[in-house]
């Protein structure tokens, strides 16, 4: 469980702007070996994760996303970050 206080309080340190919440519910899409063969049939399948993003905006206007962020990734989890090239995932 993701802690919104902390998340808030952080916030709060940035702008007086009050912290919008966005939650993404987790899925996962199983894919046969030759999709484009098999006219793109996938399956989709909900699962008990879920994706949460803290936006408020700064005051002097400047965006950062995932500033001091640590992600700790248990045995047997698999993640991905994704973004276009040059977008600074690493």
């Amino acid at each position: 469980m993701i802690e919104l206080n902390g998340v808030r309080d952080a916030l709060a340190t940035l702008t007086d702007a009050p912290p919008r919440f966005f939650r993404v519910p987790g899925c996962v899409t199983l894919l046969g070996d030759e999709t484009a063969l098999a006219d793109g049939f996938a399956l989709t399948l909900a699962c008990d994760r879920a994706v949460v993003v803290a936006y408020a905006p700064r005051e002097d206007g400047e965006v950062h996303v995932l500033e001091g962020c640590s992600l700790t990734v248990k045995r047997g989890e698999v993640v991905a970050l994704l973004g276009a090239n040059g977008a600074g995932k690493t």
